[in-house]
């Protein structure tokens, strides 16, 4: 190619420092640990002041490639990026200082030995292990390479996935969305169930309440019912015994009209003597005459008392009829009220048992709603989450493409390392 030897090796390490300072100053890749690669490569050029100087360009290169990772830092042990970029250059500094004192030492004895070689055959011995040293860098840079291009086929994988996750977090997101409105109108139903049930509680009670105050009406009539039973029972008694009393008047009156009937037969009988007797017999025969008059008004009168009795027996049976009638009325009306009084007590107690649902139906109706506002929470809290991860994953496919960036222009540089050691493999056979 024309290019000195001298000029040929310091660009060779610039562009080994230049390589690892890209590679390092990407957050994703991070291999700024190998800063060393190039002090150590220095070595085999037997050049203690080129170990030094590239002792320099590597501190130089790692402070940038340390500036730039910065900026993408996520701080957790520091308060902010200058800081971690200043304790880290500091750090790297003192191991920078101690390995550059142990390759300029290197580099120097190496040298010494290099120039204690004054005869052909120990020249020939070191171009040997110079040839085999630089084949085992070319291997080397070759399985480099194919790491590099192992890393770049995993970035693409990782891409292809966060790029599903990405798809996958705006599925979530909807379904977040939903549930947060599912969530909603269950939470909606869930208050206006609770103000139905804070009805049906009050209707019940209400409902009980007026209950119990019919029960206690239907009761006090059954008890007026009862006292009017007791009544009309009382009363048949009483017509019995005035049936009775009738009886025996009716039976008085028989004995009046027969009484009569006598007297009548007795006042003819003294009207005949009255005759026979003459002018003698006209004050019997007026006496008798009278107490004939006297019998046809007992008989009349006996007459009327049976007619009156007649129709106050009359009267007593259709009384009778009639209580008879009330009573069973009032048994019957009873044995209704006692129905009603126990469907009432039954009705009372299913209000009872419907009240206690309807508590308990409120209170899970509370327990509900309750549930319902944690997991509209958790839903608002889940669609962040997955909004942040959304933001992350993009995060995750950006660095992706750029990982991507970084190893071609990694595998390039590599690709420039592995022809450097080729041409010294090739200057090595030539020597």
């Amino acid at each position: 190619m024309g290019v000195p030897s001298n000029v040929l090796k310091y660009i060779v390490l610039v562009a080994l420092c230049a390589l690892l300072t890209i590679m390092a100053s990407n957050a994703a890749v991070g291999i700024y640990m190998t800063y060393a690669l190039p002090i150590v490569f220095s070595i085999f050029y037997y050049d203690k002041k080129l170990t030094l100087q590239t002792s320099i360009f590597s501190y130089l290169f790692l402070v940038l490639s340390l500036f730039l990772r910065s900026k993408g830092v996520q701080q957790v042990e520091f308060d902010t990026n200058f800081t971690w970029f200043v304790s880290r250059s500091v750090g790297f500094l003192i191991e920078n200082i101690v390995m550059a004192l142990v390759c300029v030492k290197i580099a120097e004895g190496a040298r010494k030995v290099l120039e204690s070689l004054n005869t052909t055959q120990k020249i020939a011995v070191l171009v040997e292990e110079c040839n085999h040293a630089s084949t085992e860098l070319r291997a080397e840079t070759v399985s480099f390479k194919e790491n590099i291009a192992e890393f770049r086929s995993t970035n693409e994988q990782i891409t292809m996935a966060a790029e599903q996750t990405l798809l996958d977090c705006d599925g979530n997101e909807q379904l977040a969305m939903e549930l947060n409105q599912e969530t909603r109108t269950a939470l909606a139903n869930a208050e206006h169930i609770r103000e139905q049930s804070n009805q049906m509680v009050g209707i019940a009670g209400d409902t009980y309440e007026k209950l119990g105050e019919y029960i206690t009406y239907m009761t006090d009539t059954a008890a007026s019912m009862e006292k009017m039973r007791e009544t009309a029972t009382d009363t048949e008694s009483s017509i019995d015994r005035l049936q009775n009393a009738m009886d025996e008047v009716s039976e008085f009156a028989q004995t009046i009209e027969s009484i009569t009937a006598q007297t009548n037969l007795l006042a003819l009988n003294a009207s005949i003597e009255a005759a026979r007797a003459g002018e003698h017999g006209k004050g019997f025969a007026v006496v008798a005459e009278e107490v004939r008059v006297l019998a046809e008004d007992s008989k009349t009168a006996s007459e009327s008392i049976k007619g009156i009795i007649g129709n106050i027996g009359e009267l007593l049976e259709k009384v009778q009829d009639a209580n008879k009638r009330n009573v069973t009325s009032i048994e019957e009306g009873l044995s209704q009220i006692d129905g009603a009084r126990q469907e009432a007590e039954q009705i009372g107690k299913m209000q009872t048992d419907s009240r206690k649902m309807a508590m308990q139906v409120l209170e899970a109706c509370e327990e509900t709603e309750n549930f319902a506002h944690k997991l509209g929470d958790t839903s608002e809290r889940m669609q962040e989450l997955v909004a942040s991860l959304r933001e992350q994953t993009g995060h995750v496919v950006e660095q992706g493409k750029s990982q991507k960036t970084v190893s071609d222009k990694a595998e390039n540089a590599f690709l420039r390392v592995e022809d450097v050691a080729d041409r010294l493999v090739h200057i090595a056979g030539d020597g």
